[in-house]
């Protein structure tokens, strides 16, 4: 991700990493949930680049929207067709 632009800190989020400085953790409680969203869009662009469109004898992929540590979405798409919110009932 780091080199399509994203920075560290958006990085360390994306990862679920903690912050180790307790202070800023406490105090700095700003979620980054737009930056993580471009951060994914990102790489999800680039990772199409690489993956060929037209990929056969791939299986489905099911696909799970995660909101406050459980599932709130699932949807099953194939592969090579495009991420969207679309994509979850």
């Amino acid at each position: 991700m780091q080199s399509l632009g994203v920075g560290p800190g958006i990085i360390e989020r994306v990862l679920n990493h903690t912050e180790p400085n307790k202070l800023k953790r406490t105090y700095q409680t700003y979620a980054y949930g737009k930056e993580m969203r471009e951060a994914w869009r990102l790489l999800g662009d680039k990772l199409a680049l690489l993956v060929p469109a037209n990929a056969t004898g791939a299986e489905p992929v099911e696909l799970s929207l995660w909101q406050s540590g459980r599932i709130v979405r699932q949807s099953t798409r194939q592969p090579g067709s495009p991420m969207s919110a679309d994509n979850f009932a």
